[in-house]
């Protein structure tokens, strides 16, 4: 039988997404313990965040793409999309 290990991931809120911040947890952020081979949607589902709010992701500075793969000390951050003309 495979063992899972966990692994801890940095969450950031901003915006609309501060009312996701797990009851006890003080923002900006907060560590989040997820499976290993645990993507961006193990977080989102753990959060409670629904899958039809509109969110922009960042992944380690960077822009996520699908349900990327999270690794021990990744930073994920939340944010309100943003548009202009």
């Amino acid at each position: 039988m495979r063992r899972i290990n966990p692994s801890r991931v940095q969450v950031k809120l901003f915006g609309i997404f501060c009312d996701f911040f797990p009851p006890g947890t003080k923002g900006p952020s907060f560590w989040l313990d997820v499976e290993e081979e645990a993507g961006l949607k193990e977080v989102i589902s753990k959060l409670k965040i629904s899958k039809d709010l509109p969110k922009s992701i960042i992944l380690n500075g960077r822009v996520a793409k699908g349900n990327q793969l999270l690794h021990e000390g990744d930073v994920i951050a939340f944010f309100t999309p943003i548009t202009g003309g």
